[in-house]
């Protein structure tokens, strides 16, 4: 069984969790997309994205699936979000904001939370570091494959599914396609690093 929650963007409603458009069920983030077959626990949401208008679901059309890129794994730093925690939780001090207000008799201040140095989270807590999903480790670097790059961190994603293949076709601005046992999804190349 695929788990779907981990492709979704927890902080937006809309993408929040996964979500049924007619026979599929999708999960996102905005920068990776995973679909697979109607599941029925996860309804159709109103505001969802329609991932069926993308133009990306061409995976049938394609003919050269390559297994996941490679990629060096002392590239690896901690997470600077959760400092390698993995976990964070919002910060008490700015309430999450990464800005503190305060006033004195002559004048309104904003500045940047001391205790969190701006991020809004501090490390530990139960939540998942959105920033590297509960690794704690930086994983946007980009690896090299075909004619762009693709984030770390997606691959490290993607190497969750079962038998995980990977599209070199494409022009440098669009997305990866890939396939994997039970469905097919979509990834977005990290551009400016060629």
């Amino acid at each position: 069984m695929v788990d779907l929650l981990m492709f979704c963007h927890p902080e937006t409603k809309s993408i929040g969790s996964p979500f049924s458009v007619g026979e599929y069920t999708f999960a996102t983030n905005g920068s990776i997309i995973v679909r697979v077959p109607r599941m029925a626990e996860f309804p159709e949401v109103n505001g969802a994205p329609e991932p069926n208008k993308l133009p990306f679901w061409d995976h049938d059309e394609q003919t050269v699936w390559d297994d996941l890129p490679a990629y060096d794994t002392a590239e690896r730093k901690p997470c600077e979000s959760c400092q390698g925690a993995g976990k964070q939780h919002a910060c008490a001090e700015c309430d999450g904001e990464g800005e503190v207000e305060f006033s004195t008799a002559f004048s309104n201040y904003e500045c940047e939370c001391k205790s969190c140095l701006g991020d809004g989270f501090l490390p530990s807590g139960n939540n998942a570091c959105s920033c590297c999903f509960g690794s704690g480790i930086n994983l946007d670097i980009p690896v090299k494959y075909s004619n762009r790059s693709i984030s770390m961190k997606f691959l490290e994603m993607m190497q969750t599914l079962p038998v995980v293949k990977i599209c070199p076709h494409g022009e440098y601005y669009e997305a990866f396609r890939f396939t994997f046992d039970g469905g097919c999804g979509a990834v977005m190349p990290m551009l400016g690093d060629l």
